[in-house]
């Protein structure tokens, strides 16, 4: 659930943690089904976390980055 979902900025990294829990009783090994997690990704010096949504299951982190600034031509006089 949304609850158990962490998704962070440390700098340059993106960090998504969290910790999938099930209680269903009738259930003799529960395995990998249940336990914590944490995945990080390596973004680029400017980008900026904007968001992150889940729905249906899915989770979707919007990130940006400033547009590359075009390269100026200097004439050599």
């Amino acid at each position: 659930t949304r609850s158990d979902l962490n998704v962070e900025q440390l700098g340059t990294r993106l960090v998504i943690s969290g910790k999938k829990v099930v209680e269903d009783s009738d259930l003799l090994y529960k395995g990998i089904m249940s336990g914590e997690f944490k995945k990080q990704f390596t973004l680029p010096l400017d980008a900026t976390v904007q968001s992150a949504t889940m729905k249906d299951g899915m989770l979707t982190v919007l990130i940006t980055q400033p547009q590359a600034k075009k390269a100026v031509e200097i004439q050599v006089q």
